[in-house]
């Protein structure tokens, strides 16, 4: 069954109102005794000076406890029916007196164990708040990182559990709402330092993928200065250089550099091949050059 929190001036009215009546009903009582002649069990001034000294007891673990500072109003009263019992103490109407005193200690008690339980609700109040802040600090840490968590499945998760102690808090389950946001704190921590990670790793391979675009167009210049920009091969290698470009535009610095480190291959085995060809067409005209000369010289000494 869901309990249901009253608002807290309903609270403080309606408690005000019980100590109103258990002091009027004690009132009563003590006059009932006085009027028919008899005591209340345990009367007499013996039993009227153990009550008081009960009361005074259970006044004083309130106040250690601060409890009539947490609930001033419910204090004010039972402190009210203890003055009547001191009253009738000191004019020995010790059954009245005994009566008051036992509605004080009643009320001393009722008032710490309320006090208690609105303390502890009040501590778990203001952790949760904490760990509320701190779940959100954590979250927005995550998306200034810069990273894409839409499809991290920690990160849905951290989402759902923050969403939940949002809607114990503002239900005033408190305890509940600390484990919630205690756990949105701890997963959106890892998934922050995983971000990380994948941040430090996307620079790196944008330096690379960069690094490698320009060494591709330099091969590639290069290939063109030496004539090798001609045919299948080459037209195949720009192809990977384009595609290259398309990815490293679009900021998909992994599948850039893939492509760039594959146009870069294909442009030097295209260069190596073209210089070996001009390497032999050098030599062949060398080769031709000695053979004329050789002819000549031949020629020259038929003469």
């Amino acid at each position: 069954m869901k309990t249901k929190y009253l608002p807290y001036t309903r609270h403080k009215k309606r408690r005000a109102l019980i100590f109103t009546l258990s002091a009027f009903l004690g009132v009563i009582a003590a006059r009932s005794f006085a009027l028919d002649g008899t005591a209340p069990p345990g009367g007499g001034k013996a039993q009227a000076e153990a009550d008081r000294f009960e009361a005074l007891k259970e006044r004083l673990a309130l106040v250690e406890k601060g409890g009539g500072m947490i609930l001033p109003d419910e204090y004010a009263l039972a402190l009210d029916v203890y003055t009547q019992g001191e009253a009738a103490f000191k004019a020995e109407n010790y059954a009245e007196s005994s009566a008051r005193y036992q509605d004080a200690i009643t009320q001393f008690q009722d008032i710490g164990r309320l006090a208690g339980e609105k303390g502890k609700k009040e501590a778990e109040a203001r952790e949760a708040a904490a760990y509320r802040v701190a779940a959100l600090a954590a979250r927005l840490a995550l998306l200034e990182k810069g990273g894409d968590p839409a499809f991290n499945a920690e990160y849905a998760e951290a989402l759902g559990s923050y969403e939940k102690g949002e809607r114990a808090f503002l239900g005033e389950r408190y305890a509940e709402a600390l484990a919630y946001y205690d756990a949105a704190l701890d997963l959106f921590q890892a998934v922050t330092q995983t971000v990380s990670v994948q941040a430090i790793k996307r620079r790196q391979t944008a330096k690379q993928a960069g690094e490698a675009r320009i060494a591709a167009l330099q091969e590639r210049i290069s290939l063109m200065e030496i004539g090798g920009f001609r045919g299948r091969s080459y037209d195949e290698a720009l192809a990977f250089y384009d595609q290259g470009e398309r990815a490293f535009k679009a900021e998909n610095y992994e599948e850039a550099l893939l492509s760039y480190t594959e146009t870069l291959t294909r442009f030097q085995d295209i260069k190596e091949k073209a210089g070996i060809k001009q390497r032999e067409a050098r030599q062949a005209l060398i080769n031709t050059a000695e053979l004329l000369g050789q002819r000549e010289s031949a020629a020259n000494g038929r003469r």
